[in-house]
């Protein structure tokens, strides 16, 4: 007995197919025994990059390679490309249906971010150190804290093919999630106290948190 899988996207098919059904691929042979050399992880890969190949209204499996995602950020970009990118998710600056473009985004902006936020923090970081100055010590705390979640935040901005979201609703769904997440863990706490700090602690106060940014 033997089946097909496609030797592209890993996708099982039928013992006449002579073409893979999910790529387009032509298909080959596999051995029962021998599914296993399937690349499976592959196939994986290759059907939810068609999925989100789908969502931007092309067909078949995404070649998609990390090192093309993140060629934009070690390029030379202008202030205008910037603003460009600032100005995109308005009504007036929304692209429409027909000018999406259907190539999978480069971000960049992102690196730019944390670089600056990074370069603040380590600025703060000279003044306190250098100084022995406590007034730094709270842009030192906001600084570290929000370098990474921002940048990875305007990393997904980005991403985001029909540029349809503006860069205000993003930093005010960032503020007002985050600030409406704390009240809700702080909620949830008042009514489930922890107060021993043990594993069983540690995983209860977990929980509480997740379920706090879920609300």
């Amino acid at each position: 007995m033997s089946q097909q899988y496609c030797g592209k996207c890993g996708a099982e098919g039928l013992e006449t197919d002579l073409f893979c059904a999910a790529c387009g691929a032509s298909m080959q042979k596999v051995a029962v025994g021998e599914q296993e050399s399937v690349p499976v992880v592959k196939g994986i890969v290759q059907q939810a990059s068609a999925h989100v190949n789908g969502m931007v209204g092309e067909k078949g499996t995404l070649d998609l390679k990390l090192k093309d995602v993140f060629s934009s950020v070690f390029e030379k970009h202008t202030k205008e490309e910037a603003d460009l990118l600032f100005i995109s998710g308005t009504a007036v600056t929304t692209p429409d249906e027909s000018e999406i473009q259907t190539s999978w985004p480069k971000p960049w902006l992102f690196s730019r971010i944390f670089l600056a936020l990074a370069s603040v923090y380590v600025l703060l970081y000279i003044t306190a150190t250098a100084f022995e100055s406590t007034l730094v010590i709270p842009g030192l705390l906001v600084m570290g804290s929000f370098a990474v979640p921002f940048s990875l935040l305007i990393f997904f901005w980005e991403t985001n093919a029909p540029r349809n979201i503006s860069i205000f609703e993003v930093v005010k769904m960032f503020f007002v999630g985050g600030v409406a997440s704390i009240a809700a863990t702080l909620f949830i706490f008042s009514m489930i106290p922890v107060y021993e700090l043990n594993v069983q602690g540690a995983i209860t106060v977990g929980i509480i948190e997740e379920v706090g940014k879920l609300l």
